[in-house]
């Protein structure tokens, strides 16, 4: 801290008034109470689709209809701006007046602006189809009236229309509008003040910014000056647009372009009851009356307190020679440091070297160890290759000692380190941060490539890192993953509390002994976030041949995985090494981490294993020619099975079929521990998953999953998505799963043992049965199943209670309620839609009530039948072809009764099923023929597939 720097700081007039105004603002809530208004609508018309540029905007009612070709829908907006400011909304109802009709209808955000006296079919304005609620005369919009109230110019309204719209049979509501003598369409709204306290800027606590924000506090013209704060807020809230602010002023006056906005550091992270980091970086031009200080609003506009809103007078900027030269022919005893007179030794340099200067190093070969210091940085003038750093073997080569930060090492290579490696940070208190490693070349070293102890976090950036007797970056030595103390870097948490941010970027890790990084918190990690590679591809590392895991990460807070190339780090014996292996990683499932856009590819076990309290994204990656693709193993101690929320979307998991005992493209669970359950829920969406040595998607364990949207194909030895174990609940949906192969297990979908619904999946040409299922299934609904099963095996929708031959044939008769509706099950090698023994067919009529469980499907051509059974003509019926199509439960009375009365048996109608084109042409049966009017099979129904949700297609 430069001299005198207390004498200049200042409190800033009208800090007691501002105490006052605070006071005020919290004996508000105490005095205030909910309020409740009742707003008329200031829009209402509806629009119909058979009339398309028609307006009704001055009708007195609005119809809201749902009709094939004849659809309506009403539109109704409301002014929110007689809310005062300040307030939350603790509840908001839609309520109107129904004239005729008592269906349920949706209401819908509408997005974009409409004008009631010109809005027609034809230029009717888009809306949200994600948030929807439903109702007759009220709806529930609370969350809709809350971004309204907060963002005015979003405010469009609402959409009253029918889910699933087109129906052939009409469903019909009408409403009265504000034209209307009686029956006002109203927006009831309980809002209250919002109880709230002021944010506080606080010091970042790092080395050299205890007690102010600045580093450096003296430089040149050219030195550049980072100013930090953090930003804290116990109610969570947000800074308003705009803040914090930095002010910089010379002279007493404001220099140009001041105040300046302050970046985020971490804008992954959007918790600011535990502070936020804020920053900005300038030079500034000569002078030495320089000051500063810091200014926010939380954005209800309360004003922020503490030390940081004070005026501090810094930085000094002069014109100091800001490099200290080194040079092998130079001279430590009678040189100065200039570049006519340099140092011979760097440590002499760095010794002599003020903060905010650079030690310059000429080309050469330098036999001795370096002990960095704070604020000075150290360059080679020509890069790693000509400028050497050996050790002595009895130390690190480099090491970064306590509280060193906001320096540099930037080209050269580094080897000859003992066990504590190539690169050391060192530290027991505050640790070092704002610290960089690049373009150096480290290896041959007793220990790690750079080794890390205690709460550091620094930029390790464009280096290569190989051939070192421990991990390329982290770990100390060389023991079993079994004991991770033995084997991951030292890291501990901040002790002043802040969040620790470290890159590792750009990076060529390889042929290192232990992983390729290897970090771990040893006393929780939740202040730590760590980016490994970046948003560009030249950010990511190459992380590859190294003898254990690629990247092996314990307790860390927020992890960011981004365009690596992560290839063959493992060796089979180990059963813990992977391409990426997490542990306990973002145990905050409010906040996970993300593994985006790697390539992790050729190992001899898991691309990603994922074991603890790990919170994660999995997205757009590459993942193939490994044992296993994503792995939640469960074998083992209990507390590192998985037991937070995973999303795994948009990946290519494909070709993982390394080693005689092969797994999935994604396994939940071990095959051998099926009493065991991972808590989180596990979301598989958007995936290409296909030619696995097992199954696309296998599950051993009991777990929630949530199976949607996939591309599932050419599993070798089982199904597409195959259950293996334990009871697992699941949300099969949306799914393509078809040429998974002929064998036992095999097949599209194998969930005997599961629990949950299968809905709106295409699942045609896979070797054995379509889908297969037991008791937990409780429905089964718009599925198109076709030409599944081989040489006498294989039908469309079996049960199977797998007590007779888990491998063998299908047996048993259902005994739980499973609804069967609106499938298309066609050309199936066995029946199409089989529910128990000829002499056990299950009940399908609920007693004392009319619900059919299994009608409205379409099941035609399987098991070698090629007409219709005499099915559309009445009875008597062709026997022995329904027996062949619902596996000998097809009838009651085969002269009179049908067991599925809406049940069609007609060939579907497929555009082209020859190129595997599903959809249902002009004229088909199953058009409209669904329990709910909308089409048979996949393409109908709540959840219609959509061919360009799954990936390649």
């Amino acid at each position: 801290m430069i001299n005198d720097i207390f004498h200049c700081s200042s409190i800033r007039g009208g800090l007691l008034s501002k105490f006052f105004f605070m006071f005020i603002f919290f004996l508000i809530p105490f005095l205030a109470r909910a309020e409740v208004v009742n707003i008329p609508s200031t829009q209402d018309t509806y629009i119909v689709e058979n009339d398309p540029n028609q307006n009704f905007g001055a009708d007195t009612l609005a119809i809201v209809q749902s009709l094939q070709n004849q659809n309506c829908r009403a539109l109704y907006q409301f002014d929110l701006s007689g809310i005062p400011g300040g307030r939350q909304i603790d509840y908001a109802i839609l309520s109107l007046t129904v004239i005729n009709g008592n269906e349920r209808v949706t209401a819908q955000q509408i997005s974009s602006p409409w004008s009631e006296l010109l809005v027609t079919w034809n230029n009717q304005p888009s809306f949200n189809a994600l948030n929807t609620t439903s109702g007759v005369n009220t709806w529930e919009v609370t969350s809709d009236v809350q971004q309204f109230y907060q963002y005015p110019g979003q405010n469009y309204g609402w959409f009253l229309k029918f889910a699933g719209e087109s129906n052939i049979k009409s469903r019909k509501n009408e409403y009265y509008t504000k034209e209307s003598a009686v029956g006002d369409p109203v927006l009831q709204i309980t809002y209250s003040p919002i109880p709230s306290q002021p944010p506080s800027l606080l010091w970042t606590q790092e080395p050299g910014l205890e007690i102010d924000g600045l580093e450096p506090e003296a430089g040149g013209p050219d030195s550049n000056f980072t100013y930090r704060i953090i930003y804290h807020d116990p109610d969570d809230d947000p800074p308003a647009v705009g803040y914090p602010l930095l002010h910089i002023l010379c002279a007493g006056a404001e220099i140009e372009g001041s105040p300046f906005v302050m970046a985020e550091v971490d804008v992954d992270d959007d918790s600011y009851s535990d502070g936020k980091l804020y920053e900005f970086s300038t030079t500034l031009p000569l002078s030495e009356e320089y000051a500063y200080y810091f200014e926010a609003k939380d954005h209800y506009g309360l004003e922020a307190t503490g030390e940081p809103i004070l005026q501090i007078c810094a930085p000094l900027v002069t014109t100091m020679d800001l490099f200290i030269y080194v040079d092998p022919n130079g001279d430590d005893e009678m040189g100065d440091g200039t570049m006519a007179n340099p140092f011979q030794t760097i440590s002499k340099g760095v010794s002599s070297a003020l903060s905010g200067q650079t030690v310059k190093v000429k080309s050469g070969s330098y036999e001795n160890n370096l002990t960095m210091k704070h604020g000075v940085s150290v360059e080679s003038e020509n890069g790693a290759d000509q400028t050497i750093i050996l050790g002595n073997g009895n130390a690190a080569v480099v090491t970064f000692p306590e509280e060193t930060s906001n320096c540099s090492l930037i080209g050269f290579t580094i080897s000859g380190g003992n066990s504590d490696g190539g690169v050391f940070f060192n530290s027991s208190g505050y640790g070092s941060t704002l610290c960089t490693i690049s373009n150096c070349k480290i290896y041959n070293n007793s220990g790690p490539g750079v080794r890390f102890r205690g709460p550091v976090a620094p930029s390790i950036i464009n280096n290569e890192i190989n051939q070192n007797g421990c991990a390329g970056i982290g770990s100390l030595v060389s023991g079993s993953y079994d004991k991770w103390a033995d084997t991951i870097g030292e890291l501990t948490v901040s002790q002043s509390g802040s969040t620790l941010f470290m890159t590792i970027a750009g990076n060529d890790i390889h042929n290192n002994s232990g992983a390729g990084i290897a970090l771990r918190s040893q006393d929780g990690g939740d202040s730590y976030r760590i980016e490994i590679g970046g948003l560009f591809p030249e950010e990511g590392n190459r992380i590859y041949d190294n003898f254990k895991a690629g990247v092996a990460l314990g307790s860390i807070g927020k992890v960011n995985l981004q365009n690596n190339y992560i290839s063959n780090n493992s060796t089979p014996e180990n059963k813990y090494v992977a391409g990426i292996y997490l542990q306990d990683v973002s145990n905050d499932p409010d906040f996970p981490s993300y593994i985006r856009d790697n390539e992790v590819c050729d190992h001899k076990k898991s691309a990603i294993r994922i074991e603890g309290a790990s919170a994660l994204v999995i997205e757009g990656n590459d993942l193939y020619n490994n044992w296993g693709g994503i792995v939640f193993p469960t074998s083992g101690d209990s507390e590192r099975w998985s037991s937070r929320p995973v999303t795994i979307k948009g990946n290519y998991i494909h070709n993982n079929t390394q080693g005689s005992n092969s797994k999935a493209g994604i396994i939940l669970g071990s095959i051998d521990s099926e009493s065991a359950s991972l808590l989180g829920k596990i979301t598989i969406t958007e995936n290409e998953i296909s030619q696995n040595l097992m199954a696309g998607v296998a599950i051993f364990v009991t777990c929630e999953v949530e199976i949607t949207k996939n591309n599932i194909h050419e599993s070798l030895t089982r199904a597409g998505i195959h259950v293996g174990g334990g009871t697992p609940s699941l949300v099969i949906r949306q799914n393509k799963v078809h040429h998974n192969p002929d064998v036992a297990h095999g097949g599209g979908v194998d969930v005997r043992s599961a629990y949950g619904s299968i809905e709106n999946n295409l699942i045609y040409r896979n070797g054995r049965g379509g889908i297969r299922f037991g008791n937990g299934i409780a429905s089964i609904v718009n599925n198109t199943v076709a030409y599944n099963g081989s040489d006498e095996r294989g039908g469309g929708i079996i049960f199977d209670d797998m007590i007779e031959d888990p491998n063998g044939r299908a047996s048993g008769t259902s005994d739980g309620l499973v609804i069967i509706r609106n499938n298309i099950s066609v050309f199936n090698e066995t029946a199409g839609l089989r529910m128990g023994e000829e002499s056990l067919c299950p009940e399908n009529i609920d007693a004392g009530d009319t619900i059919v469980y299994r009608d409205y499907n379409l099941i035609y051509g399987n098991n070698e039948t090629a007409s219709d059974c005499k099915w559309s003509s009445g009875p008597p019926y062709d026997r022995s072809c329904i027996q062949k199509q619902y596996g000998k439960c097809g009838l009651i009375d085969f002269t009179s009764t049908l067991y599925n009365p809406h049940d069609i048996i007609a060939d579907p109608v497929f555009i082209n099923a020859f190129l595997d084109n599903y959809h249902l042409q002009t004229g088909s049966p199953a058009l409209g023929a669904g329990c709910d009017g909308t089409e048979m099979g996949a393409y109908g129904g709540e959840y219609p597939l959509l061919d360009q949700e799954i990936p390649g297609w």
